[in-house]
């Protein structure tokens, strides 16, 4: 993704010009030296040009050519009124004064030049000027006064002498600051913070682990005491990784789903980029196949099936992993494998593929590479071969194609032939064996895809019914309220979601399991009234309740085809327990996660912005604080939050 600068930060460096330009004004209106102010102007027949002699920055900084006879003093007016009416446009309060200590270009000042010069975009910023650009450019000629775009000895002296030597601290450009307006689509906002993460976390100092760019430590959410995994990576480290880390983000943003390891938080300080992760305690998938050799074929089935459905999910949304493997497979607690949740997780090598088109880069593990990997011409299915390795790793202990040298290993990963020969594979059925086959294909369209492979008969025999998930009648009902209330409603709900801890989430996540026929991450109407049907949940209200009773709940068949289905977090936010949302604790977490700068107060510009909820419609964004905004002060503080999580004004339906 192209990154840039912010509109703050072009508004702030339009604003430093103005000021510049009205701080010259101000002196020559004051008595000030006129030749002083502007050294290089030629009043008499030449049009005006700043000192520099470069009628492009002249442009750039808001002056303009005058007719020829225009008197220096009418100059002067003509700038301050215009350097006036552009400090009008800033953010800055009240505009610029005269009288202030003005800092000219607060976010451009001695910032990072190897981070400036690689992140930012300067073409999309045509209203910059090249004084501007020369400010971070160390190849650019020029002034390299930091503090001001003005040029010329005298006229930058001037200036300074009102000015002062007075300097803000310099500003550096975040990392999250240039990932893009994209909000999480498990808790529909934006993730991505500079917040201290102390002060939403507690770490731990003892490691999880310990890799290359950073460390992994245990931490807990003041505000429930939910416990996640905290990645510090480390900025200095990661300035060769920087695209790759970006793009790992902005794959995991687009994850929601039981079996994929979700991202929760992106945070930032002057050292590190923090990533707040799903903490699993149960270890990685290949630690328990070290420890037992190799896996029961029962227990085995249901593990390959919880990778399935993430496989499935991933390639729905036209993401390939590249590198899935038993280490990349994390267990949520400790204990038995048979009542344990998998998540797939390590998206580092992971992207995006359009429909039709070949990826060509090798990337991935050797042991579990396709061979059409190894060719340099690959999809999505490439992940399927890489599920059946994991099997066959699982149901032997083995690999598939061993050597001692990658050039080996390719070497019969490419001939392509399957052996069984180890004594584990005596006592497994000869449908696991045929199983596995089916993910080993060497021919990509022969190779069950992974719709196809979750369907295998061999991982239905094995899989145990899962026990009746507890769901309330009163969740039906939920759901169809949850899809009329307005986007921030939503937003709010799943960001309260996302703060429970495993204990209050695990009955719903059983739920919508079941309710997930067919494990993509998304169940639909008619899903949910065959579960009903099938009576899979401990509700008797449910019990064998008919298609018709199901649609009449959601308003008729045409309200189904408006509603189509829900997400998975959309679901943990829909039907978790409600007194949970008026708890003081979650209610003021979950709004420091929309009061991104920390004022007490959300206002309608925030909201326009996109910097919260992504980009929204302004009859929406306008319709939202209608309905929210008691004092109609167009802000939506703390009080008239926790009055919507009370119910007062939670109902109010809109379209």
């Amino acid at each position: 993704m192209g990154a840039g600068l912010s509109c703050g930060h072009v508004a702030d460096i339009e604003s430093a010009q103005a000021g510049c330009l009205q701080r010259r004004c101000w002196s020559t209106a004051n008595g000030g030296d006129l030749d002083d102010v502007m050294a290089d102007v030629d009043t008499t027949d030449a049009p005006i040009v700043p000192a520099s002699g470069s009628q492009h920055k002249a442009e750039q900084a808001g002056a303009f050519l005058p007719p020829d006879g225009q008197t220096p003093e009418s100059i002067a007016h003509a700038w301050s009124l215009q350097a006036q009416n552009a400090a009008e446009t800033t953010d800055h309060p009240g505009g610029l004064d005269v009288d202030m200590d003005v800092d000219l270009g607060p976010e451009m000042r001695k910032m990072d030049t190897a981070t400036c010069v690689a992140e930012t975009e300067w073409s999309q910023f045509p209203s910059m000027s090249a004084a501007v650009q020369s400010e971070v450019d160390p190849q650019s000629e020029g002034p390299s006064d930091a503090g001001s775009v003005c040029s010329g000895a005298s006229s930058c002296s001037s200036a300074n002498h009102f000015r002062g030597n007075k300097r803000r601290p310099a500003k550096r450009l975040l990392v999250t600051h240039t990932m893009g307006l994209q909000p999480s689509s498990a808790l529909q906002l934006i993730i991505e913070s500079g917040d201290d993460i102390h002060t939403h976390y507690d770490l731990d100092r003892k490691l999880l682990g310990e890799g290359s760019f950073g460390v992994v430590r245990k931490g807990t959410l003041k505000a429930t005491g939910a416990v996640r995994a905290v990645k510090a990576i480390s900025k200095k480290k990661m300035k060769t990784m920087n695209a790759i880390i970006k793009l790992e983000i902005q794959i995991m943003k687009q994850l929601d789903h039981p079996n994929l390891l979700m991202l929760y938080e992106v945070l930032e300080d002057a050292k590190n980029l923090y990533l707040v992760l799903e903490m699993c305690t149960g270890g990685s998938l290949q630690d328990h196949i070290t420890r037992s050799g190799s896996l029961p074929e029962k227990t085995t089935a249901g593990l390959i099936q919880q990778i399935l459905r993430a496989v499935v999910y991933l390639h729905k949304h036209q993401i390939v992993h590249r590198d899935m493997k038993a280490e990349n497979c994390l267990i949520d607690k400790a204990g038995p494998l048979d009542d344990a949740t998998l998540k797939v997780a390590d998206f580092g090598l992971s992207c995006k593929i359009e429909p039709g088109k070949a990826l060509v880069k090798i990337v991935g593990t050797p042991t579990h590479m396709a061979p059409e990997v190894i060719a340099k011409k690959y999809t999505q299915i490439c992940d399927v071969w890489s599920c059946g390795v994991i099997l066959y790793v699982m149901l032997s202990g083995h690999l598939p194609f061993r050597g001692s040298t990658r050039e080996e290993i390719q070497k019969n990963i490419t001939q392509g032939a399957v052996e069984f020969k180890d004594k584990e594979w005596l006592d497994v059925s000869q449908a696991a064996v045929d199983f596995v086959l089916s993910l080993l294909k060497k021919h990509p369209k022969k190779r069950f895809t992974a719709v196809q492979a979750l369907s295998f008969a061999w991982i239905k025999d094995c899989v145990p019914p899962a026990a009746k998930a507890k769901l309330q009648w009163r969740v039906i009902e939920d759901l169809r309220k949850f899809r009329r209330r307005n986007r921030f409603k939503r937003a709010a709900l799943h960001v309260m979601a996302s703060m429970l801890t495993e204990d209050d989430v695990k009955e719903n996540r059983k739920a919508f399991i079941a309710l997930d026929r067919d494990g993509d991450g998304f169940f639909t109407i008619e899903e949910l009234a065959e579960s009903l049907k099938a009576d899979v949940f401990a509700c008797p209200e449910t019990a064998g309740m008919e298609d018709s009773t199901v649609a009449g709940t959601f308003g008729g068949a045409q309200e189904i085809d408006n509603i189509n289905g829900f997400t998975y977090t959309e679901f943990l936010a829909a039907t978790f327990d409600m007194q949970k949302a008026v708890q003081e604790g979650l209610c003021r977490a979950a709004f420091a996660s929309f009061d991104k700068n920390h004022d007490g107060s959300i206002s309608i510009s925030e909201l326009a912005s996109g910097k919260m909820l992504g980009s929204m419609a302004m009859d929406e964004v306008i319709e939202t604080m209608e309905a929210l905004d008691a004092d109609g002060n167009c802000e939506l503080d703390y009080a008239e939050f926790m009055k919507m999580m009370r119910g007062s004004t939670w109902d109010i339906e809109l379209g």
